[in-house]
């Protein structure tokens, strides 16, 4: 009876993904911290949905529109179900704005549906749009609806060239376009009958910066830089650096202002090389993989959304961390990076107990535990990359002889 009293005084909050997003996996362990009751919905495979600090999992398909018509449903009459609700993958926010209309996104939804805002949170061009309307520091930017669009923005905005989906996660759907020829590939491979968004190359480099929204006030964050990143560099950071720059809270607070939004979120920036200035590139809607890292930058999201869902107002700001602490070796990104790269010394590093071991997550062992499992699978596949192309390499070649 106590239990059944006690969950129903905590704040619920609900995570719903239509896909296996490796950056919601931490994220149960913060709210549970700020004493949230978690439910998670999202597919079976979902590993985040594993988590020992999910409290309860509702499956649905890992289809966007079949997500969505399951979120309507569960939430339809029952929105003061939850004190938060999070939308946690860019394909579902998507599908959620095809439903901007409906009574059942009002009230938890983490904008106003019926405001221009809305807009900004599935769309990269109308968000950069927004931002450059404001006055905000963004690249130089076109919308890209055929070829020949790219192509005329490559002529005004010049090579190397960003070129990118509207909607798109982690870095895959980001081509830097290098010269002239690599144009048609990168648009081809972006291609999807939706427009592509083209940027100026801005050199420098590229950080994020992790947040906590408060209906539009930045209460909680810190910003890194991507020090190394896999496959590319736009891809998933496997190694970060945590910074300060003045320019962060301005930036925060003008995307807070713009949007309304509500919850975790995130911005990507770049550090301009020369000017010492931080040009914003994006605005993620959505939690990003970073907010247990909080304390390595004295700041706590799990204290600060307590504070929040209790009414509290106040702000916790980033402090520069001990040199030691300043670098973030993240799991499992950088283990992958070592297996791809072959480089058993950084491998090594990872053994409990080691230097880069402290990400590892121990205290949630089904999470662990799957996560180790596609490490192993990944050094299978490699291996067995290795061994196919030693063969082939060794095999006697054919001599073409006349008959």
């Amino acid at each position: 009876m106590n239990t059944v009293m006690d969950s129903l005084r905590q704040p619920h909050v609900l995570i719903c993904s239509a896909a296996d997003v490796l950056g919601l996996t931490r994220l149960p362990r913060v709210l549970k911290a700020a004493g949230c009751h978690v439910t998670f919905m999202g597919p079976a495979h979902a590993l985040a949905g594993k988590s020992r600090y999910v409290d309860r999992v509702i499956i649905v398909p890992g289809n966007s529109a079949e997500a969505a018509t399951a979120l309507d449903k569960h939430l339809t009459g029952r929105t003061d179900a939850y004190t938060l609700v999070t939308v946690g993958d860019d394909r579902l926010l998507k599908e959620l704005y095809r439903h901007r209309r409906a009574e059942w996104l009002r009230g938890w939804f983490p904008v106003d549906p019926e405001q221009p805002a809305f807009d900004a949170l599935v769309s990269k061009a109308a968000f950069t749009g927004m931002a450059q309307s404001a006055g905000l520091p963004v690249p130089g930017f076109q919308l890209c609806c055929t070829y020949a669009d790219a192509e005329n923005a490559a002529e005004t905005l010049g090579f190397p060239l960003v070129l990118k989906r509207t909607c798109g996660s982690a870095g895959l759907d980001v081509r830097i376009v290098q010269r002239r020829d690599d144009l048609g590939q990168a648009y081809a491979d972006l291609d999807r009958n939706e427009p592509l968004l083209a940027q100026e190359f801005i050199r420098g480099r590229v950080g994020s910066t992790e947040v906590l929204f408060n209906r539009g006030r930045p209460v909680c964050w810190y910003s890194s830089y991507s020090v190394v990143s896999l496959p590319a560099e736009t891809g998933p950071s496997c190694v970060r650096e945590i910074m300060l720059h003045p320019d962060i809270e301005p930036l925060l607070t003008a995307t807070g202002g713009l949007t309304g939004f509500h919850g975790f979120g995130g911005i990507d920036w770049i550090h301009e090389t020369g000017t010492d200035r931080l040009r914003l590139i994006e605005f993620n809607a959505r939690p990003t993989p970073g907010y247990h890292f909080g304390p390595l930058a004295a700041v706590d999201f799990s204290r600060a959304l307590a504070a929040m869902l209790k009414g509290d107002t106040y702000t916790q700001r980033p402090a520069a961390p001990e040199e030691r602490r300043a670098k973030i070796f993240i799991f499992p990104q950088d283990v992958l990076l070592a297996v791809h790269n072959r480089d058993l010394r950084s491998l090594l590093q990872w053994i409990p107990g080691g230097p880069r071991s402290q990400d590892i997550p121990f205290d949630d062992p089904h999470v662990l535990y799957v996560l180790l499992t596609r490490i192993c699978s990944k050094i299978g596949h490699d291996a067995a990359d290795a061994i196919r192309r030693r063969f082939q390499a060794l095999r006697p070649r054919r001599c073409a002889c006349s008959a």
